[in-house]
């Protein structure tokens, strides 16, 4: 793991948004480091600052980006937001 040595994607930024709406703003950008593959990671905290789930923010992006998923799966199955 390793400290983020470049600027998130405007996708991955848009699944970190996505992120900190559901789970909180203290989810930061800063909170984010890249996997020995190079791919955006983030541990997710909830407001009791737990860990609840790891966000791969490069994989998601790139599911959504390809088509493999919709934004509606990429919310609900990838980052357990439910469905309002």
């Amino acid at each position: 793991m390793a400290r983020l040595s470049r600027n998130l994607t405007k996708d991955e930024v848009m699944v970190l948004d996505l992120v900190q709406e559901h789970y909180g703003p203290w989810n930061k950008v800063e909170d984010v480091f890249l996997s020995d593959q190079r791919e955006a990671v983030i541990f997710v905290k909830d407001v009791t600052g737990d860990s609840v789930i790891i966000v791969n923010l490069t994989v998601c992006t790139g599911a959504y980006e390809q088509g493999h998923i919709t934004l509606g799966e990429l919310k609900t199955k990838w980052l357990r937001i439910p469905e309002a």
